[in-house]
């Protein structure tokens, strides 16, 4: 997240990650394959175009398509003063999906969204609402037809003891649940925008979210050169990871969707190549979809933030 997450986190010094639960079904996907048939390219996505969301006509942000392909979860604003929260709309086709409303249950009156999905139904999104009270992130909620709220939402991390200015930013989940990659972000006291960010691999334990020192390893190309990384999004297969880059020269920002591969998931990703074809400004929050042939993510046109995709063969 974030172009105007939201002022005063520094001061804080601690994650906001969330997940809810929702009662879909999915088939398992095979998650280590042979690299036989793998060509790792960002310059096969071509062919930029706009997404409609009907009855929408505020910003959409942070995109994330379903397992199934059924649904498309976004936040509307998230700029300072901003009620941000998690919405939901129904595919029409790939360019096009009627909005259904905010996602009931998930959502608080403090900032709630980059929502991700896996294999299992369970949503994972970042939320602000018990911020300022506990340190810590406390929600989960299980959802009956996605809809539907059934309990209170519970945290999946804990605070960043000791480490003042930093949280745990925004999450993408791994296709079965038991991993993710975060951000991690550091705010200056005040100001509403992150001065450094990277990205950490995380691992589902017995006894809650860790960091995995394995995972880690798998990230060291992406981190070397210290620019700002955020909005994470793994491929169904483990193969691709997606993610915003900041780069700074002469003191102006460019953000770019970049693409990291490997051959398997036992190894480290590569050094990341710019998704070129997606252009536009403020172009953040990658997702990728099951099928692994469309990429979604959003941008600023107009004065609004709209939702857009590329496509390969």
């Amino acid at each position: 997240m974030k172009q105007k997450l939201i002022a005063g986190l520094a001061d804080l010094g601690v994650s906001v990650l969330f997940i809810a639960f929702q009662n879909f079904s999915f088939a398992p996907v095979q998650t280590s394959v042979g690299a036989s048939d793998f060509v790792c390219s960002a310059n096969l996505f071509t062919n930029l175009r706009e997404v409609t969301i009907i009855g929408v006509n505020q910003d959409a942000m942070e995109p994330f398509i379903s397992p199934d392909g059924r649904f498309l979860y976004f936040n509307n604003s998230n700029a300072p003063g901003s009620n941000t929260d998690i919405q939901i709309a129904a595919r029409v086709d790939d360019l096009t999906f009627r909005y259904l409303g905010p996602l009931n249950g998930a959502n608080s009156g403090a900032l709630d969204g980059a929502p991700s999905v896996d294999l299992g139904g369970n949503l994972y999104f970042t939320s602000l609402r018990n911020f300022a009270v506990a340190g810590t992130s406390q929600f989960t909620t299980p959802l009956f037809s996605g809809f539907a709220p059934l309990k209170q939402p519970v945290a999946i991390d804990k605070k960043l003891v000791g480490k003042s200015g930093w949280v745990n930013m925004d999450l993408g989940i791994a296709p079965d649940g038991l991993s993710a990659v975060s951000s991690r972000a550091f705010f200056e006291p005040n100001s509403p925008t992150p001065s450094a960010s990277y990205l950490e691999w995380w691992e589902k334990a017995a006894d809650g979210w860790r960091l995995s020192t394995l995972g880690n390893s798998w990230l060291v190309n992406i981190n070397a050169d210290g620019n700002q990384r955020y909005a994470p999004a793994l491929s169904y297969d483990g193969r691709e990871l997606y993610f915003t880059q900041v780069n700074a020269e002469n003191g102006i920002k460019t953000y770019s969707i970049m693409m990291t591969c490997r051959t398997s998931g036992a190894q480290p990703f590569s050094t990341a190549t710019k998704v070129a074809s997606a252009t536009g400004k403020f172009t953040e929050a990658p997702t990728i979809t099951r099928d692994g042939r469309r990429l979604y993510f959003h941008a600023l046109r107009d004065g609004v933030f709209r939702i857009f995709t590329v496509a390969r063969p």
